[in-house]
């Protein structure tokens, strides 16, 4: 097995999160993947219902009949065997597919035998799956680099979060919701590194955030004792290497959502200028500001403050409207039971623990849940 620093494990990461806000970033960071696994190719394949859209894939094009080729190997059964693995798990060619009625395919013999890619090794993220593959004449991956990639895979979850975030923001923004978005870096201990002028004019008069003694804080408290769990979070550092993800978090003052508020995103940052993540780990700080009275699109609200998915979301808004878990299966055409499963996976996302309680916390982002 290759001898893996982890400085090189470390500046690996931060390309995953450099190609989050550049799309041409993603070649480097894939090319650098594809080194450190020792392999002969690696891409990242995301899609969107039925369409297939392939980002990028490390010194060679995406293929051009990707939807075809996809399609192939579901015929072969690929498909149901690959949603049976987790999000964020780690799996091997053979896991999911028959090797060798595989090998009889347009998509093996066209395009991955000319490739040199005889055997991959991925993690499923939510909308798609990086993947990384080795030549003929390689040896497959051991466990050793199954440990190895599954160090990475909450990264490409979070960069995966963060992507669908900022596309949320730009929504918000077009719409005239959102200004600029304001970035502050901080370390550990929430002091500022550095800050963009969005940042430094937002600070200068947001009641919401402002800083004290050089540092960054949110108010209220609790809101400011989140944000430093989720620095923490962000900054952690594991045996050398990046082990944190950060998170996400909405502040409102007194008034309630309909005054104003903020909604916060916290994830690992590299050093500006710097190739390599700082040896005192920061923390990149998102802010994007709420405006009062904005008609905002309550769905995309949701998803945004509180990474739901539509399904969830459009339960979110039919609770907050005071209906029953019974009267939205019948408004939505789902059953009761597939919404309690939803339920539980919004209970997670908002850190609330019952029905009540969750729809407080909606009723006090009441202006954006209107319809």
């Amino acid at each position: 097995m290759t001898v893996r620093s982890s400085e090189d494990v470390s500046d690996t990461i931060g390309l995953i999160y450099d190609a989050v806000t550049s799309e041409n970033s993603w070649q480097p960071a894939l090319a650098k993947m594809r080194d450190l696994f020792d392999g002969s190719r690696a891409c990242v394949t995301l899609w969107a219902s039925s369409d297939l859209v392939s980002q990028s894939t490390a010194g060679d094009g995406a293929p051009p009949n990707a939807l075809e080729m996809f399609r192939e190997i579901a015929a072969i059964g690929w498909n149901e065997v690959f949603d049976r693995v987790p999000i964020g798990g780690i799996y091997q060619d053979q896991h999911v597919v028959d090797l060798p009625v595989f090998r009889k395919t347009m998509t093996w013999n066209d395009w991955c035998r000319p490739r040199d890619m005889y055997g991959g090794l991925g993690v499923k993220m939510v909308t798609g799956f990086f993947d990384v593959q080795r030549g003929r004449k390689q040896n497959a991956f051991d466990k050793d680099e199954v440990s190895l990639l599954r160090q990475f895979s909450p990264h490409f979850a979070r960069a995966e979060e963060i992507s669908h975030r900022l596309a949320v923001a730009d929504a918000f923004k077009a719409a005239g919701a959102l200004h600029e978005v304001a970035a502050v870096i901080v370390d550990g201990q929430l002091q500022i590194a550095g800050q963009n002028e969005a940042a430094e004019a937002l600070l200068a008069e947001n009641r919401l955030i402002s800083t004290r003694g050089g540092a960054l804080q949110i108010n209220p408290a609790r809101e400011n004792n989140r944000l430093k769990k989720l620095v923490a979070d962000a900054c952690q550092m594991v045996n050398g290497v990046l082990a944190g993800t950060g998170g996400d978090l909405m502040v409102s003052g007194p008034g309630g959502l309909d005054a104003g508020g903020l909604i916060v995103s916290v994830s690992p940052t590299r050093v500006p200028g710097s190739l390599r993540l700082a040896s005192d780990p920061r923390a990149l700080v998102a802010i994007r500001r709420i405006e009062p009275g904005v008609a905002y699109n309550s769905e995309l609200f949701l998803r945004s403050s509180f990474d739901l998915t539509p399904s969830e979301s459009r339960l979110c808004i039919a609770l907050a409207a005071g209906k029953s878990l019974g009267e939205a299966s019948v408004d939505l055409g789902l059953r009761v039971s597939t919404l309690r499963s939803y339920l539980e996976q919004i209970f997670r996302k908002t850190g609330t623990r019952r029905q009540a309680q969750l729809v407080a916390l909606l009723k006090s982002a009441e202006p954006p849940l209107r319809r």
